[in-house]
């Protein structure tokens, strides 16, 4: 109730526009082929949404036609009707260098703009009809030939590797896709309700890059040594694999919409008791969390560490949150999210990786 009645204030308190047109423009030599979200297309550069707000996004993909100049602009319009019914325009112009070293187009490689476009490509593709091995088969084909035009230009080898450039984050782009595959939406197997790959879906269609991100690819914490510190430092995440998770230890995974709390079964009796008030083997998933999240609180007003504040702030709120034993029934909930790992229908990272090189290679 807590959490409903948070995303309904907000979805009735943030700001938004109403019945919004939307052009895009840009410079002699580029195009917008493209475009992916919630809206209406009413010609090549021009789109009606019902509303805008700052809760979703669209994609828009450019085609370059010809030799571009030294510059390029880009400019979007933005004419709507706001809350207090005043009809309001809004443009924001873009000018951004160009480069004829493919060197520095590699190293300036956008990660979280490349996966967003792509899963909203995926998602459109999925739901208009097409086979979902398709849209997979196109996120593999993404890595291949990026790293396999890489490979190209810089005229080198690697025996036994994978080339990717030191600088920028063309090198996670492996990751990153691996992780696309094996997200609810795009994820091959039987095991997946319909409903839930649909919702899935129509979540990466409008949320905006950093969402979009953090769903595909969770954040993970062991909370042992943060309940225990009151610096305010900020943890490093892990790498989402089993590997990193010991008997005695609580993670916390952030992924996006949604917080999963796993308890290992050789966990400190004392901190289990002091977070959950009750036995290990009381834990309850199925229970709503309120206990947690007020001595998460406390915790964050005697300590000050900032991590559990917005934890705690958001835990009952923003977030939809779900706490689970190393013996639980429903842990694949917190499996699935360990996306390094191999799982029933995709490789493991390494595996990845490795199939990725022999795909390049032949």
């Amino acid at each position: 109730v807590k959490r409903f009645e948070k995303i309904f204030t907000r979805y009735l308190t943030r700001k938004i526009g109403f019945e919004a047109v939307l052009r895009i423009r840009c410079s002699r030599g580029l195009s917008l082929s493209a475009f992916f979200g919630n809206f209406f297309v009413r010609s090549t550069d021009l789109l009606a949404l019902a509303n805008v707000n700052p809760d979703s996004a669209i994609a828009a993909q450019v085609s370059i036609d010809e030799k571009l100049s030294a510059t390029v602009c880009f400019q979007a319009a933005l004419l709507y009707t706001s809350s207090k019914g005043d009809r309001r325009i809004r443009v924001h112009t873009m000018c951004l260098p160009t480069t004829s070293d493919l060197a520095d187009v590699y190293n300036n490689f956008d990660l979280k703009a490349t996966i967003s476009l792509i899963a909203k490509i995926g998602v459109d593709r999925s739901m208009s009809g097409f086979p979902l091995s398709d849209s997979r088969e196109a996120i593999v084909n993404a890595v291949i030939d990026s790293f396999g035009a890489y490979q190209k230009t810089m005229r080198q080898s690697r025996v036994g590797g994978l080339l990717a450039p030191c600088q920028g984050h063309l090198r996670l782009f492996p990751l990153y896709a691996l992780a696309m595959l094996k997200h609810t939406s795009f994820c091959a197997g039987c095991s997946i309700k319909l409903d839930d790959r649909v919702a899935a879906m129509l979540t990466l269609r409008f949320c905006p890059l950093e969402q979009i991100l953090s769903e595909i690819y969770p954040q993970l914490y062991r909370l042992n040594e943060i309940l225990q510190c009151d610096d305010g430092r900020w943890p490093e995440p892990l790498p989402l694999s089993f590997e990193y998770i010991s008997r005695d230890g609580i993670y916390l995974i952030e992924a996006g919409s949604a917080i999963y709390l796993y308890v290992s079964a050789n966990t400190s009796v004392q901190l289990i008791k002091d977070l959950f008030g009750c036995p290990y083997i009381q834990i309850d998933e199925l229970h709503t969390p309120c206990y947690v999240v007020k001595i998460l609180r406390w915790t964050y007003y005697s300590c000050k560490v900032g991590f559990l504040h917005l934890f705690a702030s958001n835990a009952i709120g923003n977030w939809k949150f779900s706490y689970f034993r190393e013996d639980s029934p429903v842990r694949e909930a917190v499996v699935r999210r360990l996306v390094n790992d191999r799982s029933e229908s995709t490789h493991s990272y390494v595996e990845f990786l490795q199939y990725i090189k022999r795909e390049i290679n032949s």
